[in-house]
């Protein structure tokens, strides 16, 4: 598993450096309004393509005993995205009007097609996970964090250093765009070229699938289709609060979401070692409960280490981090920072957790805990965001979440735990 935990790793770090140039040339040579126009628009797309995709590759993953075959979770998932497709083009053209900018509708519109070119290669990923092949889950998230970081940068840069180039003009505005539908373009040809190919020709997978079979394996999917909607929505929510206030709002997302960046980063890194563990703790929990228990207490306690060991540098770094990454003036936004670290860490091993009742199978407990702390987000972002200092309350909204969905969690696998004598069923 050691080695399968340091593919997982590589394959964050890969997708995570793409997304950190994406981030860092809008940062550094765009102005924050259009980082928040970015922003925006993966807040606006994110939650559409996670309840389509209907989360099939956990699902492929934990399906040990073969109760559906491949064909049907292509299925399942080719019918989601298409549906993602056009909810895509019907919030990108209702922005468009809403605004009057062609461009804004060009970048949502764009920012979906790379969302829905990323979640068409889930499954592939599904497959070399479950055979172990996480090289080979790093070998496509090395492409395609350089693509991102090559289709973003060429365009950026050339608009920057153009004769008519202002961060806050409309060259800027539309290289934005000229990135994100060249990534999408490129993340197609990867699945293409190299994942779609491994997956033809890998044995002992059946393509057939009846539609029935399709449809059931949706409703038992749906579940956590909607959990990756309700977690999207706790992010978009603070998003469009903050986004709310026109062009100012923008300006301040831009701030915001070039903080939760660096947060975000260092969560996926745990996730991917979480990740690489899953399709064990799905064997474990089926046939040896010690070792489930073991395994998961393990990704725990690494859970608490790290983030000790992440707040702690935070606090020494952050500050010298964010002017040097950004400019100078994301720096201003500090005790933001540190309460999105703070966050981040609580989530952690929420995180792991959350794996945890996945691998059980457990999929509708999680749409109620998610109900639960959607509210909680949305009650807490009408209370704090609407203050002086939006990026700072979006921060302390980001900390009330993240500690309310661990809780939720830790009481969730407890009671599993507790029942471990007795047969495990899916809820």
């Amino acid at each position: 598993m050691r080695r399968d935990v340091l593919y997982s790793l590589a394959a964050a770090a890969a997708h995570n450096g793409g997304r950190l140039v994406a981030v860092l040339l809008l940062a550094k040579l765009a102005s924050a309004d259009v980082l928040g126009a970015y922003t925006y628009a993966l807040s606006l797309i994110t939650p559409l393509v996670l309840l389509a995709g209907l989360e099939v590759r956990p699902a492929f993953v934990s399906d040990v005993r073969g109760l559906f075959s491949y064909g049907c979770y292509a299925r399942a998932r080719s019918a989601g995205l298409t549906f993602a497709a056009v909810g895509v083009a019907a919030l990108a053209a209702a922005e468009g009007l809403r605004r009057g900018d062609l461009a804004a509708a060009l970048l949502i519109a764009g920012v979906g097609a790379g969302r829905i070119a990323w979640s068409t290669s889930e499954l592939a990923w599904g497959v070399f996970q479950r055979h172990e092949r996480f090289d080979r889950i790093a070998l496509a998230s090395l492409l395609r964090g350089a693509a991102q970081a090559v289709t973003f940068g060429i365009p950026v840069l050339v608009a920057a250093y153009s004769s008519t180039g202002h961060p806050h003009g409309p060259s800027m505005r539309y290289a934005a765009v000229c990135a994100v539908w060249g990534c999408a373009a490129a993340w197609t040809l990867v699945h293409v070229l190299m994942e779609q190919r491994a997956t033809s020709r890998e044995p002992g997978l059946d393509h057939q699938a009846a539609w029935t079979d399709v449809r059931r394996l949706a409703v038992q999917t749906l579940p956590l289709g909607l959990v990756q909607l309700l977690i999207a929505l706790c992010d978009t929510v603070p998003r469009v609060w903050i986004a709310s206030a026109g062009h100012a709002g923008l300006e301040q997302l831009g701030y915001f979401g070039a903080l939760a960046y660096v947060a975000l980063a260092v969560q996926l890194g745990l996730v991917a070692v979480a990740t690489g563990a899953s399709h064990r703790l799905a064997l474990y929990y089926h046939a040896a409960p010690h070792e489930f228990r073991r395994l998961a207490w393990r990704l725990v306690l690494l859970a608490l280490l790290a983030g000790a060991a992440v707040l702690l540098l935070s606090w020494l770094g952050g500050r010298w981090l964010l002017a040097t990454l950004y400019r100078p003036e994301y720096a201003a936004h500090f005790p933001a920072f540190m309460l999105l670290m703070l966050a981040q860490c609580v989530a952690f091993p929420a995180g792991v957790f959350g794996f945890a009742v996945t691998s059980m199978r457990r999929f509708w407990v999680q749409g109620a805990i998610h109900v639960t702390v959607l509210a909680v987000t949305v009650v807490a972002s009408a209370v704090l965001v609407r203050g002086p200092d939006p990026v700072l309350g979006a921060a302390w909204v980001a900390v009330v979440r993240s500690a309310t969905q661990a809780l939720l969690y830790a009481a969730c696998v407890g009671h599993a735990l507790r029942r471990m004598r007795t047969p495990a069923s899916g809820d």
